[in-house]
């Protein structure tokens, strides 16, 4: 992979300390109606800069009025569709050694001041730029969804300028840089719906503009292919191509064009189309082995399409990848990387790619060490149980009961693994433990539909004094509930009491809308109406119901076989 003319030109140099003269440092920006973010952005840098200018191109809001309350002095300039214009424009006014670049929506990390301070008072003479990490902040999932390195301070009065009309580019005549973990956090993406339709189509047009001019221009078509992505994958996925064809043909391109193979594979996954998304991506890894966003994509794609083999060797080559990026950022210095910090992800596919195979020890360790990172979602543990259900056999129980009770473990009051809790220990005939979840889920649970299958169990097993406690509550409040008096005529038959079995099943039939309307004339003729009826209640599916009925007539036949 070829570095462009200007990086080969620039090396990599450590701050010196020059002198204890404080250099002073103009910010200088563009701006127009941004009165919503710009007092948070002023608000960030107000400690650190000496010069605040400001060219206002056309705000008809109040943006004007804040600039100056922070002392801002600002010059009018009408837009004319070129932002490097208006960025040197801005640089033009400046009268500070250094200059530094922000928007509106960015804000300086107030902790950082004192790291761009020391910085810029302590670089060499043959340091002209000064690189800070952009990290952009989703508030809605309140987590950083990307990052990457830019240069926001640069020396004045030494040539640098801006070209380009959309995507402005630094133009550096000479010097080295030094790269500082200063942070700038972007928020641009939390305007109203209006100004983003108004922001996206503004850089659209001047983009298409710029495509006119020139074409075949690969850092247009880029730019292009990522405005595109958030909007209409399609057209992002035909930028994105042109760009990747040019790639393969030039020895020498700026690194950051390399940014493409993520934004194409993250189309392809977003129309699920997995076969495209590896084929792209292992394309990058030609030129990047340690693309972190790239080996994810390899991951999820892989894992997606059943291949679980794969996508437990580029998980794991994701790890590592990124153990490599935190140790040393400067290798990606040049990649937005959007998938920095999804270890915890990658650990619960590699994870449930164990599972896949059968191998639950490795499985295990894998979703430990995610849940070391952060706690599971619910959702996670819904989809190992499910895998637990589709690659182990009924034998393996105890697999999906480990991992079921570490489930409750973070949701205790989640009412679907409560059920499932409760099902899988009433199969297993632990009845202990079914009762156990059967009395939390009627804890944070409306109804009586868990108490009445507390009876159930408490019947099934026998139970017949601890069912019937729980039963004579429920009458007293719902005697017409055909299950409550079903199971009341269950207990009866078992304890001998038919005269009152006969009383609670004719409750029972009159709810359920049964007509028997013959009456009782002998043990036999009892125990044949009980077969239809549960005929009858299996027919509607009701085939506990059903059961209990068939138990309860068996037992009638042996108290009438012991009579006799």
């Amino acid at each position: 992979m070829g570095k462009s003319k200007k990086e080969k030109n620039r090396k990599n140099s450590n701050p010196m300390d020059r002198s204890k003269i404080k250099a002073r440092i103009s910010a200088c920006m563009i701006v127009k109606n941004e009165q919503e973010m710009l007092p948070r952005c002023l608000e960030s840098i107000k400690d650190l800069i000496d010069e605040l200018v400001i060219v206002d191109t056309g705000s008809t809001d109040k943006t004007v009025e804040i600039a100056q309350s922070f002392g801002a002095k600002v010059y009018h300039h009408p837009w004319e569709n070129d932002f490097s214009k208006h960025r040197n424009q801005s640089i033009s006014y400046a009268t500070g050694e250094w200059i530094f670049i922000i928007d509106a929506d960015e804000e300086l990390v107030k902790d950082d001041i004192e790291i761009v301070r020391t910085a810029v008072d302590g670089a060499a003479h043959d340091v002209t730029q000064i690189l800070m990490r952009i990290l952009d902040f989703n508030r809605d999932l309140n987590m950083v969804t990307n990052e990457t390195y830019s240069i926001r301070l640069f020396r004045n009065h030494i040539g640098i300028h801006y070209e380009g009309i959309v995507h402005n580019a630094l133009i550096i005549p000479w010097g080295n840089y030094v790269i500082t973990p200063a942070r700038i956090v972007h928020c641009g993406y939390h305007l109203s719906p209006q100004k983003m339709d108004e922001k996206f189509q503004r850089r659209i047009d001047l983009l298409n503009r710029q495509l006119e001019q020139d074409p075949d221009n690969i850092a247009t078509l880029f730019y292009l292919a990522n405005a595109w992505f958030e909007r209409d994958c399609h057209r992002s996925l035909e930028y994105g191509y042109r760009v990747v064809r040019q790639l393969h043909n030039l020895e020498d391109f700026p690194p950051v064009l390399l940014n493409i193979f993520y934004t194409i594979g993250a189309c392809h996954m977003r129309s699920e189309d997995y076969e495209a998304a590896i084929e792209v991506c292992k394309s990058a890894i030609e030129y990047q082995a340690h693309n972190v966003d790239v080996l994810y994509i390899l991951c999820d794609a892989h894992l997606r399409l059943g291949r679980y083999e794969e996508g437990i060797r580029f998980g794991e080559k994701y790890l590592e990848a990124v153990q490599q990026y935190k140790k040393d950022m400067l290798k990606m210095k040049d990649l937005w990387v959007h998938k920095g910090g999804e270890e915890h992800d990658v650990l619960i596919g590699i994870g449930l790619g164990y599972l896949a195979r059968g191998d639950d020890q490795k499985a295990r360790q894998c979703i430990e060490k995610a849940a070391k990172i952060r706690r599971l979602s619910l959702d996670t543990w819904k989809r190992i149980l499910e895998y637990i259900d589709l690659f182990f056999s009924d034998k393996e129980r105890h697999i999906k009961l480990y991992y079921l009770e570490k489930a409750l473990q973070d949701y205790p009051e989640d009412i679907d693994l409560l059920k499932l809790a409760y099902a899988v220990y009433r199969e297993r005939k632990e009845t202990h433990k079914a009762i156990s979840y059967l009395r939390a889920l009627q804890r944070i649970s409306d109804g009586i539909g868990w108490k009445i299958k507390e009876a159930e169990i408490q019947i099934e097993d026998r139970n017949y004094a601890d069912a019937l406690r729980i039963l004579e509550k429920l009458y007293a409040d719902h005697p017409h509930d055909w299950r409550i008096n079903l199971l009341l005529f269950r207990i009866c038959i078992a304890v001998g009491k038919i005269e009152d079995s006969v009383t609670y099943m004719n409750i029972a039939l009159k709810s359920l809308e049964i007509n028997v309307k013959e009456s009782i004339e002998s043990h036999e003729h009892y125990s044949g109406i009980l077969d239809r009826i549960s005929h009858i209640l299996e027919e509607k599916g009701e085939k506990v119901y059903a059961r209990t009925i068939q138990e309860g007539r068996k037992d009638l036949l042996r108290l009438f076989l012991v009579a006799a």
